[in-house]
């Protein structure tokens, strides 16, 4: 009998996201940012 060595599970982890929408109103994205902690959010990078 032959032991059969488990492949370790992936670890996945999102580190960019870019999207554009179009929705006819105006967003505070820096004060989307600071309600949401995790984020970033660097205009000059994405002029």
């Amino acid at each position: 009998m032959t032991e059969q060595t488990k492949t370790p599970e992936p670890t996945i982890e999102i580190q960019n996201v870019v999207a554009s929408v179009t929705i006819n109103q105006k967003l505070d994205l820096a004060q989307i940012q600071k309600a949401f902690p995790e984020t970033e959010y660097k205009p000059a990078q994405f002029p």
